[in-house]
């Protein structure tokens, strides 16, 4: 590996305003100062384009590529990847803050492992923070779970096994990472972290969570995992608290509860299951996976 390799970021941007300025700036910050910064906006409705257009004024390293539809993170990902030059992309999200180093690490670990990729550690907030029963908490202390928010592969294997697969809105992640691993290794590592920003529910954004569980029966039929499937699909507990709603309460008595709107998401809690039962039954008659 050169010294002054080029490295490519790829961030995929939607109605990121609030929070995409910090990430640019800890990602111009960096000790390593040979990179691109590649931003694929989604078709994003608030000012995310105005303000990350503040910084391709300011800094020829970051390039804006705008689309006119909406894909979702993998195809905004994919777009990214198509325009790198560089034979390593590092991946993060626009509500993610990177330290000094991270690219300096990663390369690092990319030189001492000889591996493909690397999945990396995310902390939300810090490590002493207590989230609030309305925060949607992204974290990822342990590994096997390919978030990427912050991961890092070679170039020349995204492209050996056909990029990130765009039918998932959501595993897309962990779809790429389990073909991936049929090249090479992917190394998880607690000294390549990064921090996710706190990111508050909506009452809409807390339902659309229940596509998460359906989008898991998706993956299984199409990596054939079965016993994952069965589970997704019967959900024993799910199905007792659909009769006895009083139950589905009994998991959130250990959740932080700190404003009136944390209350007030624990009224959606019972329309979400529905909303997740039907999602997931329906994938399951689709594909005939009642029976396995």
């Amino acid at each position: 590996m050169k010294s002054d390799e080029l490295v490519s970021v790829v961030i995929p941007a939607y109605n990121g305003s609030q929070s995409i300025g910090k990430c640019l700036e800890a990602l111009l910050a960096q000790s390593y100062r040979n990179i691109e910064i590649i931003v694929c906006d989604d078709n994003s409705s608030d000012e995310t384009v105005d303000v990350v257009a503040k910084f391709t004024c300011s800094d020829l390293r970051i390039r804006f590529i705008h689309s006119s539809i909406n894909t979702g993170p993998a195809g905004a990902r994919n777009r990214g990847i198509k325009e790198a030059h560089g034979s390593f992309i590092f991946f993060t999200d626009d509500d993610v803050v990177v330290p000094p180093d991270w690219i300096t690490t990663g390369l690092r670990i990319f030189g001492d492992t000889n591996c493909v990729g690397i999945e990396g550690q995310i902390i939300y907030v810090s490590s002493t923070y207590r989230p609030r029963f309305s925060d949607r908490v992204v974290g990822n202390t342990s590994g096997n779970h390919f978030m990427m928010a912050n991961m890092a592969y070679r170039k020349d294997v995204l492209f050996e096994v056909g990029l990130l697969n765009e039918s998932f809105r959501i595993m897309e992640d962990r779809d790429l990472a389990l073909r991936v691993r049929e090249y090479g290794n992917i190394v998880f590592s607690k000294d390549f972290s990064v921090t996710h920003m706190r990111d508050q529910r909506t009452i809409k954004s807390f339902l659309l969570e229940a596509r998460g569980s359906a989008a898991w029966v998706q993956f299984d039929i199409v990596n054939k995992q079965r016993d994952q499937m069965t589970w997704f699909i019967y959900r024993p507990f799910k199905l007792l608290a659909l009769m006895f709603p009083p139950l589905i309460f009994s998991r959130y008595f250990s959740a932080s509860f700190k404003s009136p709107f944390d209350y007030l998401l624990l009224l959606a809690l019972y329309p979400r299951l529905w909303y997740e039962r039907i999602l997931v039954w329906k994938w399951a008659f689709r594909y005939k996976k009642f029976v396995i």
